[in-house]
Formats: structure tokens, sequence, C-alpha cells
């Protein structure tokens, strides 16, 4: 609310986030009131000129921020978990000072281009709906699958490699896709060029886990499990894969399609071309760059998990993992001698004992309002809110159609990803997903999200790998039963339950 031309680009914003309801009138003239004197309409009319410019010369300087971002990342994150285990507890404090100084205040390349992003893909898909409507909005979503160069799609096509060479060894395939996590590494570790790529998967991808975000979160080094599943699951059925990824728009697509839109309108057609391109480099660098994050979040967890084990030889914490109960603050006044108490096991059994009840709380509602010891003692006021999802009967739903393509299939609602394998051929339901949700995309003939938008993890490496998909189907998995058969179509955004 605070950026010029807020009421402008706020839809966009809306859109990025898969907000379902916009701000209340009320609130929105709270927040960013609307500008009644000529003066403030021309103060804010310059601002907004001003940040204008500015983002002009931010997209014309992008390559060159990002390329010092890149810099800047490999310069900090130097150090293995071997390196890292072997410092001391001052060494281990001076090391995550400096990726905070060099990193964590110097964020630019993923702020400016998420800006940008959320700009190119909003003045795209309006541009091609205010020219053909909904069939501009489907348009608008092909042109984007297959973009390339997207990292978050090369998990799926490696768990589709690694399942190809464990399928010659059945004995082996049984293993990955029953047996104890253990008892699979070491078969695989039998067969050296499948060891390799493995490793080499974990190399690069191992942190890419359920929940990411959280330093507490178990990564594929700590439980290759879904790893394994998934490439057994699927090389198990070889003969069940799912269909081939659909191909790149290539530019010459691109081309026929809009001027079959745009015909006898060249000016726009150019310039509807250009946003496509735009939005398209925009949205691979935001996930490009999401990656980044990933390697930044994984380096801190090994980080402070080797801080917990010199407190843990100190003995005071029980165990290593214990460090994740203690805020950044209450870790670095330990190292420098400054904390206000020695008892650090007593904090972690309180936070252990709050965080047990909080996991036996209701999740809170999609919104809720409340303040102060209200929030804190839990008490939330659902709002009001009316769902962009359409619910045409009982055997029919609609949400926001991702990637074309009409699938036929069963489903399975999968609530836990460590506990259940999507088999080759189903159609994935969940409420969401995040990045460590991978290892079940490679298996999937069809995704349905009910949660989610169309810049969204799932949404975007769905395109990617081309696989039909759908998010924001509101209620999605209170409606739907694994085994039930639904028809999807990834363009419109209709789910139909068959039987």
């Amino acid at each position: 609310a605070l950026f010029p031309g807020f009421q402008m680009n706020r839809r966009f914003m809306e859109g990025m986030m898969g907000v379902k309801e916009p701000l209340p009138d009320e609130l929105l003239d709270s927040i960013a009131p609307p500008q009644s004197s000529w003066w403030a309409k021309a103060v804010d009319g310059w601002r907004l000129t001003r940040a204008g410019l500015g983002l002009i010369g931010s997209q014309l300087t992008l390559r060159r921020t990002v390329r010092r971002f890149y810099r800047r990342l490999d310069d900090a994150l130097t150090l293995s978990p071997e390196d890292l285990a072997c410092l001391s507890l001052r060494q281990l404090a001076v090391e995550y000072r400096k990726v905070e100084q060099q990193l964590l205040t110097q964020w630019d390349a993923p702020l400016i281009n998420d800006f940008l992003c959320m700009i190119a893909f909003g003045l795209s898909r309006n541009v091609l709906a205010s020219q053909a409507g909904d069939a501009g909005l489907q348009l608008h979503s092909a042109l984007l699958i297959g973009q390339g160069d997207i990292i978050s799609a090369e998990p799926a096509q490696r768990i589709r490699s690694l399942a190809a060479l464990a399928g010659t060894d059945p004995a082996l395939v049984e293993t990955l896709a029953h047996g104890a996590a253990e008892e699979g590494v070491a078969q695989l570790a039998r067969i050296p060029a499948l060891y390799e790529q493995y490793s080499a998967y974990l190399a690069r991808f191992g942190n890419r886990c359920l929940q990411e975000l959280k330093l507490e979160s178990a990564t594929l080094h700590d439980d290759p499990t879904p790893l394994l599943r998934a490439i057994g699951q699927l090389a198990l059925r070889q003969g069940a894969q799912p269909a081939e990824p659909k191909a790149a728009t290539t530019n010459d697509e691109i081309d026929a399609q809009l001027a079959a839109l745009f015909a006898g309108q060249p000016l726009r057609r150019w310039f509807s071309r250009r946003l496509i391109q735009w939005a398209k480099q925009r949205v691979r660098d935001r996930e490009n760059l999401r990656f980044e994050r990933t390697r930044v979040f994984g380096y801190a967890r090994q980080l402070f998990l080797a801080i917990g084990a010199r407190l843990h030889e100190a003995d005071l914490l029980d165990e290593p993992r214990d460090i994740f109960l203690l805020t950044v603050e209450e870790v670095l006044a330990v190292v420098d001698g400054a904390s206000l108490t020695q008892e650090l096991r007593g904090l972690v059994a309180l936070r252990k004992g709050e965080r047990a009840r909080f996991m036996r709380l209701p999740a809170p509602p999609n919104r809720f309002t409340g303040d102060g010891l209200a929030l804190l003692q839990g008490d939330f006021m659902p709002t009001a809110m009316p769902t962009v999802t359409i619910a045409v009967g009982d055997e029919e739903r609609k949400g926001l159609g991702c990637c074309a393509g009409i699938v036929r299939a069963a489903v399975r609602v999968i609530k836990d990803p460590h506990s259940s394998a999507l088999q080759p051929g189903e159609i994935l339901v969940a409420q969401f997903t995040d990045p460590g949700w991978i290892t079940h995309f490679a298996n999937a003939a069809g995704i349905l999200v009910e949660r989610g938008s169309l810049l969204s993890h799932s949404a975007i490496v769905a395109r990617e790998l081309g696989i039909p998909a759908i998010v924001a189907i509101d209620g999605v998995m209170a409606w739907l039963h694994t085994g039930d058969t639904v028809e999807m179509d990834g363009a419109t955004g209709h789910v139909r339950r068959v039987e």
C-alpha cells in the first residue's frame, strides 16, 4: 500500500499470492485512501512516474544484478557440512554473521525479479484476456508451457532417468518401492552408474524437502525415503508411466497463435509477444532464484546443526536438533557469553510443549481478523469469504487451469507425502504443494491442488513438465477420495467426478 500505484497493481499481487478474496473496499480505504485534492494526486502521479522509471532501470540492469547475486551466493556458501562440523562455536557464529551480511541484507535480485514477474505476468494475462476472454487466458497458460532452463523441473526428469536405470533389476525396484531406506541405498551402492546418479541428485537437490524453509525439516540427506519411493514406484510400472511432457512452446508457435488472435492488429500482436516473452523470462528467473534460497536455507540448516552438536557436547542440549527450538538471537548470545539464561534445556522443553499444543489445534481459517492478545490466545475470527471456485453440482468443480490437457484417471489424495506414494498414471490431489513434492510429480498424470495461484510452485513446474494441472479448487480435499475417477481439463479448470 505504500508503493506508488498500489490501486493499479494490487490485483497483480493478489493473483501472484493466490488470494481468493480481494481486500474489502473499507479496508483498502483505510490503508490507502483515495486521493481527493489535486495536489495529492499530482504528488502520487510524480511518485508513480519516478517508481516506473526506476523499474525500467531495474529491468535494464537485471541481468547484471542477477549475475552479481549468484556470485555473492557462491562466495558466501563455501563450506561443506564436513567443513562446518570441524569449526568451533566462535567460528560457526562468525560464519553465520558473514552469510547474513553478504546475502540476507543484499537479497536484491530475487526481490526485484519477483516484482517485475508480478507486473509482466499480470499485464500479459490481462492483454490476452481483454482480446479473447477465457480463450485468451487459456492461451496465456499454453504459451508458458515448457520454457526450459527452470531448475525446479529437473528433479522429476532425473527421477525418470533413475527409474529407467533401476528398472533392469526387479529385486532393487521392489526394495526401492516397498523396503527400508537403508536397504534401498545399500542396494543402489552395488550399481556404480545408478548410485552415481542418485548421489548427484542428493548433492544438487538434497535440501529440496518438504517445508524446506523450516530449518527443522528433515531433508533427503536425513531421510531419502520419498526419493526412493518415487524411483521404485515409477520403475515398477514402466508400462504405466505418465505421458511424455508436452513440448516447449516455440517462438514460431507463439507467433502463429498470436497472429491468429490479433489478426489485423500488428502493433497489438507485437506488444503481446514482447509481454509474453518478458513474462516467461521473469517466471523462469523467479523459480531459479527461489532454488538459490533453498541453497541458503540448506547451508544455514547445516551451520546451526553444527552449533547444536557443539552445545550438545557441552551438555547444554539433549540432542543437536534441539537447536531449532531456540531463536537465532538466543543461540548467538550463548556463543557470545551474553545469554540471559543458562537453562537452554528448560527453554527447549517449554517450546516442545507449546509446539505439541499447537499441533493439536485446528488450522485457523484462510482469512481471519484479530488483535493483540486475542491472536496470542488463538482467538481467530473468520471473515466471510466468497470463493472463486464454483461448485457446479455435486460431481463438478472449477479452479484455475494452469496447464492444458484433458486427463481421465483415478486420483490419490495425499496429505503426507512421506507416508504416501503416488502410482504412475494417477492424478495427484493435495491441499498445497511445495518444492518437496517434486518427487511425486514424476509419477503424476495430472495435478489438482486446493490452494495456490498461477505463479505457485506447483503451477510453474506443472507447466514446465507439461502435466495438466488445476489449482485453487476450493474443498477438493474433502470432495475427492483416493480411488475416485475424475476427468480434468487443465485449460478450463473444470474437474468432473466420473465414478
